[in-house]
């Protein structure tokens, strides 16, 4: 079984470790990758090329909705995947 691989992109370091933490307990999910910001989000996107992005919203610098609207534009979804 492949397993789902998943990338979290948030400014708060708690979080990405809590998060990643909670889904290393799924024998399905991979994290792949964690990202401090929008920008390195995007470059490690490119990188992994994760299934699913967990993003934070309010993030300094490039906040989560310009992130999410990068992530569209340069990495369209596949569908198979």
């Amino acid at each position: 079984m492949q397993k789902i691989g998943i990338l979290i992109i948030d400014d708060h370091p708690t979080v990405r470790l809590g998060l990643e933490a909670i889904l290393n307990h799924f024998e399905d999910i991979e994290v792949l990758a964690t990202a401090e910001d929008g920008e390195s989000g995007i470059k490690c996107c490119r990188t992994v090329n994760p299934a699913v992005v967990l993003v934070d919203i309010y993030m300094t610098g490039m906040d989560g909705i310009a992130t999410i609207a990068m992530l569209k534009q340069e990495l369209p979804h596949d569908p198979s995947r």
